[in-house]
């Protein structure tokens, strides 16, 4: 059973170390990716609740005058 973790251990971190010279410059690639992907998160969550706000602000503000209209 250890044997297999230590394996697939070893196989997880030449993954994130393949092509680069030291672990240092792996560990700053690897962080650099990972602001860019929260980055990325939270723009699009960003959008998302500004999309979702204004579709509150479209949805409640007509009803009054549809109701008149019925």
């Amino acid at each position: 059973m250890a044997g297999v973790d230590e394996e697939v251990g070893c196989k997880w971190r030449s993954s994130f170390t393949h092509g680069a010279r030291n672990g240092n410059e792996s560990s700053r690639i690897f962080f650099r990716s990972v602001r860019t992907f929260l980055q990325f998160v939270m723009g699009t969550l960003h959008v998302l609740v500004r999309a979702y706000l204004m579709a509150i602000v479209i949805r409640s503000s007509p009803w009054p005058r549809k109701s008149r209209i019925l």
